[in-house]
């Protein structure tokens, strides 16, 4: 199997929330890249690990719950890669996704193009793209200040990706799910320190920042 070969998985039944999503969306993604040669614990072994920086998620059903995705790596830029996803019930499309990620040496930080960026297959031509989301100048409302807890870190010791669209939805407060998501990671949050969660006033845009920086930016549109 190449990253370019579709790769089909089930998704857990009750699969219907943004954080729902991300999380079908990490476990697939890293499924097919152990398919393909290259599992988390070959990453780890080669003192590599690899991170997010953007994602984004447009729901078409959200009164189905997928019982399905498609997954393939959809371009490769640099040191950046692209996967897009498709979820399914039946045959019908009940959300489109897709995530950026890169590769860091885990001793020094360093961002390189790993052996998994590899493209086999011409790049995945789809309508839904990412958007950049630069931080906010203008200031906002305090929605809430939190700390990592032990049991929302990941393999790096940080705050797990699924819960950064879990905090940015908290803060929202939407009165129903958006239609359409976009997050990008400007850094990690990591444990050890509070960090801020920011409502802009056009209700829509949420900031997390921590130690005065800025760690991710979130836009709904409903």
């Amino acid at each position: 199997m190449k990253l370019t070969d579709e790769y089909i998985a089930a998704v857990p039944p009750a699969t219907q929330t943004i954080p729902d999503y991300m999380k079908v969306m990490e476990d697939a993604g890293l499924a097919h890249m152990a398919l393909c040669g290259d599992s988390l614990e070959d990453l780890w072994a080669r003192g590599e690990s690899m991170m997010f920086s953007r994602a984004g998620i447009r729901l078409h059903r959200t009164d189905l719950a997928p019982d399905r995705v498609v997954t393939r790596i959809a371009s490769c830029k640099g040191v950046r890669a692209q996967r897009h996803f498709r979820f399914y019930a039946g045959d019908v499309l009940t959300a489109e996704a897709m995530n950026e990620s890169f590769c860091v040496k885990m001793d020094t930080h360093q961002v390189f193009r790993g052996t998994w960026f590899r493209m086999d297959g011409p790049a995945l031509k789809t309508e839904f793209t990412l958007r950049r989301l630069p931080s906010p100048k203008t200031p906002g409302i305090l929605a809430g200040i939190r700390e990592v807890q032990p049991h929302e870190t990941d393999y790096n010791g940080h705050l797990h990706n699924t819960h950064y669209w879990s905090y940015a939805l908290e803060a929202l407060a939407p009165a129903q799910p958006p239609v359409e998501m976009h997050l990008q990671f400007h850094r990690e949050i990591l444990p050890g320190s509070p960090f801020e969660l920011i409502r802009l006033e056009d209700g829509c845009t949420v900031m997390g920042r921590q130690n005065g920086e800025t760690a991710f930016v979130a836009v709904a549109t409903w």
